[in-house]
């Protein structure tokens, strides 16, 4: 049943219903056959109300990458607050790892973000400053931004792989994408190996804050 304005004219619940719209319709036809047409007609909010909100849908799918991230930030803060810079941005990449595996709206999204280049600019952008600002003071933002684009191209990679015929070992693709990204930041082969050990001994905590991304952002949308 198509829902209407009329339900809540609150505009943080009209922005919510859009992005939530526009996420099922990624997931449904793809990015590039989702229009702002479309998602009028699903959401029943007016094409006027979206042009308030967002100029197109790459805006609309800019604000669904930034509930992302500010999601995962949250769930960072809430759960390893206290741990190293090191292992916060290790666990940063696995929770997002655990959360594509357990979401199939997630992984279209990312999918769309990584094999777009005018979605993977900002996404890259906006991973690069929360690398900076975790490694304050041992690599600008140039250097993270550089790091970044080679470690998201990897990565983009890994989430392509959802689509080949045959099963490859996942888990043992996330250890080395994980490996290749330490590597990038000069972590020292002593501490590299430490927090590869702490990530699996966290392999449960990680899961759960993985569901803990997936509710935060759903609800972000309500």
């Amino acid at each position: 049943m198509q829902q209407t304005e009329t339900i809540d004219h609150r505009p943080d619940r009209i922005r919510g219903l859009i992005l939530a719209t526009a996420k099922e319709l990624f997931l449904e036809v793809g990015y590039e056959k989702t229009t702002i047409r479309k998602i009028v007609e699903r959401s029943g909010v007016s094409s006027g109300s979206i042009y308030h909100w967002y100029k197109n849908k790459d805006e609309i799918f800019q604000a669904l990458m930034n509930g992302l991230m500010k999601s995962a930030q949250r769930v960072i803060h809430k759960n390893l607050q206290q741990t190293s810079a090191v292992f916060q941005y290790v666990a940063f990449m696995s929770i997002e790892l655990e959360a594509m595996e357990a979401d199939l709206v997630l992984r279209g999204i990312y999918k769309a973000a990584y094999t777009s280049g005018a979605m993977f600019e900002p996404l890259v952008e906006r991973h690069a400053q929360y690398t900076a600002q975790l490694f304050t003071g041992q690599f600008s933002y140039e250097a993270c931004l550089a790091r970044t684009i080679l470690i998201r191209a990897s990565m983009s990679g890994y989430i392509l792989v959802y689509d080949f015929d045959s099963v490859l070992q996942r888990e043992e693709m996330r250890r080395l994408l994980l490996i290749s990204a330490l590597h990038m930041y000069e972590v020292p082969q002593k501490t590299m190996v430490h927090v590869l050990e702490e990530i699996r001994q966290h392999k449960d905590l990680l899961v759960r804050c993985g569901r803990e991304l997936l509710e935060d952002f759903d609800k972000s949308m309500r």
